[in-house]
């Protein structure tokens, strides 16, 4: 037996009525023109899918062709934002080195100032001991260098910002470096 032979038609015993013949003419008809439609979808299905292809292909083709290649912006976007973010961290540290150094600053005038009150309770408690038994020119005196040692504790806070006191007007000289701080970009 041959597998492509097809196999005979069959044969009705009896005659078909004009109407069952006109309902099989219609049913092929009916059949012809599913098939037409399936195919013609595949067709377009298949071309819009062609035409999507080429555009995109145009597309990404002149893009590249005129150098604005995707890839490359990516890393210069990365680069760019890598760049930003060292730019902000190195802007931080020396934002944080300048509070270490205002709190460094502000340590030192609240030491200061209690070292000026320390000076001034013993200044008083030894004017209170030394009235009965010294003469006043001595517990001037003593007041004279305590005001002297109070003011040099001033200038040294005040030497960071660059002011004098009133112990560098009558002969003694503070020199104290106030801190630059340099930024390389």
């Amino acid at each position: 037996m041959d597998p492509n032979a097809t196999p005979p038609p069959r044969r009705d015993a009896r005659p078909l009525s004009a109407q069952q013949l006109q309902a099989k003419a219609q049913a092929r008809r009916k059949l012809a023109a599913m098939r037409a439609r399936a195919k013609r979808i595949r067709r377009a299905v298949a071309a819009l899918t062609a035409a999507l292809l080429c555009s995109v292909f145009l597309f990404l083709y002149v893009q590249l062709a005129s150098g604005h290649d995707p890839a490359l912006s990516a890393n210069a976007k990365r680069s760019a934002t890598s760049k930003t973010l060292t730019a902000n961290s190195s802007a931080a540290r020396a934002r944080a080195k300048a509070a270490a150094q205002r709190a460094k600053r502000e340590a030192a005038e609240r030491k200061a100032a209690a070292e000026r009150e320390a000076t001034e309770a013993r200044t008083t408690s030894s004017e209170s001991s030394s009235e009965g038994s010294t003469s006043e020119g001595s517990s001037s005196e003593a007041a004279g260098a305590s005001g002297s040692k109070e003011s040099s504790s001033q200038s040294g806070s005040s030497g960071e910002s660059g002011a004098t006191s009133e112990g560098s007007s009558s002969g003694e000289s503070s020199s104290s470096v106030s801190p630059v701080t340099t930024s390389q970009s």
